[in-house]
Order: structure tokens, then sequence, then C-alpha cells
């Protein structure tokens, strides 16, 4: 018995781990943005932006070390119907969670996001979910703030 619940112990926690690196992950790239866009579906163009203080699915930007790209993160459905977060480069999408991970609540607020607003734009992020070891959930909850630092 004891060596099972340290199995799944060490299961919940890589699985953990692994959010918290996605988390991470996604604040340092959004540190480092420009013409940030939030909302439910996909900018058109790189110069887009638009702010959403009520809450949006998907949060888009222009890297700063890459002004010809953008990159989104987005709440996504896997196959089996369980939710995850993807980031996108253009039309490629990769899952940044674990398969183990159900992502059941993810938005962005975001404010300042054109360099026209003079502000120091900012991206606040949160994450509820849970985690499946053997059956067993463990639920999780996450929020972040990214303040842009080039500005």
């Amino acid at each position: 018995n004891l060596f099972g619940n340290a199995k799944n112990s060490r299961a919940l926690r890589f699985a953990m781990d692994n959010v918290n690196y996605a988390m991470e992950s996604m604040t340092r790239s959004l540190r480092m943005g420009l013409n940030y866009y939030c909302g439910a579906s996909t900018p058109s163009g790189l110069e887009e932006t638009m702010d959403c203080t009520g809450g949006g699915t998907l949060v888009a930007f222009v890297p700063q070390n890459n002004p010809n790209i953008r990159i989104t993160y987005k709440w996504a459905t896997r196959a089996n119907g369980t939710k995850t977060i993807e980031r996108c480069e253009g039309n490629v999408c990769v899952e940044v969670v674990s398969s183990d991970v159900n992502v059941e609540f993810f938005k962005f607020y975001v404010r300042g996001s054109s360099p026209s607003d003079n502000l120091q734009a900012s991206v606040y992020v949160l994450v509820k979910g849970s985690v499946d070891v053997k059956g067993v959930k463990s639920s999780f909850s996450i929020q972040t703030l990214a303040s842009q630092r080039n500005f």
C-alpha cells in the first residue's frame, strides 16, 4: 500500500509540476510581447489589439524578438472531451499541459493592449482544473499577472 501511495503521489506531483511549468512559460512569453489581443477568436492581423476587461478564452501577442509572427494561448477541447491549454504559432498548435490535466476554467483579462494606450500592458490569467491520477481527482487553481517588460 505504501509503495502504491508513493507512486500515486509522484504522479500527482509530476502533473502539477507540469501545470506550474506551463504557467511560468506562458507568463515569461507574455511579458515580452507586443500588440496584445484578448477574446474568443484569433485576430486577423499582427497589428490588431483588444483589451478584455470581461475576460476571454484566448490571448494573442506578437513576440518582441520576432515581430512577424503571432503567438496564441487558448483554451481547447481534446478528442476525449476534456479541456487543455494550447500554444499556437500561426496554425500550428501544441498542448502545454499533460493529458492527465483537465483545464475546467481558463480566462485572460488584458489591459493596455495597444502601444498607443500609453499604459504598461498587463495580462491576468486564471486557471482552474483537476488532475486525475488513477481515478482520484485533485483540484487546482492558479492565477498570475504578467506585465509587459518592454514598456
